[in-house]
């Protein structure tokens, strides 16, 4: 087993918990050292993010190189009090790619129910049943494509999923 799979799975249950308090979410990503993508857009400008996805939330780690990648895993098992053992390298791991990172546009011009839509989609990852209906739904969302969504599902339950990249 890849070392880095216990950590990352606390971590998605943990995401998970948080449906309903994403602001949280992302007030954690930048408690922890986060300081980029963190600012979403609505017609009147700028404004911090307040609303993520699991895959974004993930995503956000992998867009790291290895060491500071270590360093912010380190930082948010302190941070969140997690019982997982530190990963010891991070073979096998797909990369994310910075300027492609959110899973979802900007509010500005994001359709309504996008974010609930990655949200179900997400748990059904974490349960490991992923229905075709929502797996297409998904796939139809811009930016989004094959790749960068088996990445996503394989950040979130690796024991199940397999990165196509």
């Amino acid at each position: 087993m890849f070392t880095w799979v216990p950590i990352y799975k606390e971590i998605a249950h943990w995401v998970m918990a948080h449906r309903n308090n994403q602001s949280l979410l992302c007030d954690t990503l930048r408690q922890i050292g986060f300081d980029g993508n963190l600012e979403d857009e609505d017609k009147r400008g700028k404004k911090p993010l307040a609303v993520i996805d699991p895959f974004t939330f993930m995503g956000f780690f992998q867009k790291m190189g290895i060491e500071r990648r270590f360093a912010l895993i380190q930082s948010l098992k302190n941070h969140l009090s997690l019982q997982s053992p530190l990963p010891t390298d991070f073979s096998g791991l797909p990369s994310a790619q910075g300027t492609a990172l959110w899973y979802f546009a900007f509010e500005k011009d994001r359709d309504k129910g996008v974010i609930d839509s990655l949200w179900d989609f997400a748990e059904e990852a974490v349960r490991g049943q992923l229905l075709s209906k929502t797996f297409d739904a998904i796939l139809k969302l811009p930016g989004i494509r094959i790749g960068k969504l088996s990445q996503g599902l394989f950040w979130l339950n690796p024991e199940v999923f397999y990165p196509i990249d």
